[in-house]
């Protein structure tokens, strides 16, 4: 009779669980996005494809782990081709942009891309707003004409608190009905 009382006790705490949202998971901060189907068009009309991912923390508003290809024709004089992997805006408040060298160019050559998003960064899906290229020496600046994609949240799932307090209670009722049965 009693264990028959504590399944059911057991059963109602685990269905309020469930219809609290109590054991879903959460997304930690920082957040690691990836780019999915993203190209700009620059100024002189070429498509170039943004590839790579990057690492935003909001709590502290810091870009780390950029790793941004971006990969096109050719432009004349100068190229856009390269790996941004050096970010610059770390530690601003504006989430919503990130600007990043590349490290891969020769002394005399300097390449950085702002890369603008349409909304903060938040942990959601976030589209391309904009992407600018600047090369210092020669000075060529590549303006997007138009931009599609997005930046993709890809956070390893962390389980909340409550997810563990209902995972301890299912625990001892585990222990206390084996217990019980035994007895």
């Amino acid at each position: 009779m009693r264990l028959e009382t504590f399944r059911k006790c057991f059963l109602l705490i685990a269905a309020v669980a469930a219809l609290t949202g109590v054991g879903r998971n959460a997304f930690a901060s920082p957040i690691n996005y990836v780019f999915s189907g993203a190209t700009v068009t620059l100024s002189p009309g070429d498509v170039t494809d943004i590839t790579g991912s990057f690492t935003y923390d909001s709590t502290d508003t810091m870009e780390s782990n950029v790793d941004i290809t971006l990969s096109g024709p050719i432009l004349s004089p100068t190229t856009v081709n390269g790996t941004y992997t050096e970010p610059t805006s770390a530690g601003t408040a504006n989430a919503s942009t990130l600007t990043a060298f590349d490290p891969n160019r020769s002394a005399s050559e300097v390449a950085f891309m702002i890369m603008t998003f349409q909304n903060p960064l938040a942990g959601v899906a976030d589209n391309l707003a904009d992407v600018d290229v600047t090369i210092i020496s020669p000075e060529w600046i590549y303006e997007s004409i138009s931009v599609t994609g997005s930046a993709i949240p890809v956070a390893t799932p962390t389980p909340e608190p409550a997810s563990i307090g209902v995972l301890g209670i299912a625990l001892i009722g585990f222990v206390g009905a084996r217990r019980w049965h035994s007895a």
